[in-house]
């Protein structure tokens, strides 16, 4: 593999066409990530100096990750999903972690995502009002079912049901 292969985007602004190109991405925290970075035949010296090389602020890059089998262990990866609404509606995005921790919905050109925690219930809910006006033909998204790709740790394939956490905890 070449520097052609790889980039790195601000998370920020990690968005649908960069899951077209690959479909699985990790947020760079530990120094360690980039000698594994390295062992795909990424330059080590080329990556420093693009992490070096601008200023993104105190956002983390995103990257993708160019060997998924096994699937990596990571503080955070994002993988490519299509979701399925209950009325059978289908959507793309992407769910946090094999366990699907959070899931993000791309529609209208923007990112929607969704947490399993209770305590941020609001602002899933918040982010749920403004998915239904983004996409005005659905009127339920939730329990949304999701499928990937790709297979845990265990083998097991990433898929299942995403319940939004009730308001009231």
């Amino acid at each position: 593999m070449n520097t052609a292969d790889f980039q790195l985007v601000p998370m920020s602004h990690l968005g649908e066409e960069h899951f077209a190109e690959h479909p699985i991405w990790s947020e760079l925290y530990d120094f360690e990530e980039r000698d594994e970075i390295a062992s795909w035949g990424i330059d080590r010296q080329w990556l420093d100096d693009q992490i070096r090389g601008t200023d993104i602020g105190d956002e983390h890059w995103a990257y993708p990750v160019l060997v998924p089998q096994p699937l990596p262990a990571r503080m955070r990866l994002y993988i490519s999903a299509t979701f399925t609404t209950p009325s059978g509606d289908l959507l793309r995005g992407f769910v946090t972690n094999p366990d699907a921790y959070c899931v993000t919905i791309f529609a209208s050109g923007e990112r929607f995502t969704f947490s399993s925690h209770p305590a941020i219930a609001d602002l899933s809910h918040r982010s749920l009002d403004q998915l239904l006006r983004a996409v005005p033909g659905i009127h339920a998204i939730f329990p949304l079912q999701y499928h990937t790709d790709f297979h845990d740790e265990d083998g097991k394939p990433i898929q299942g049901t995403f319940h939004l956490p009730d308001r009231n905890g």
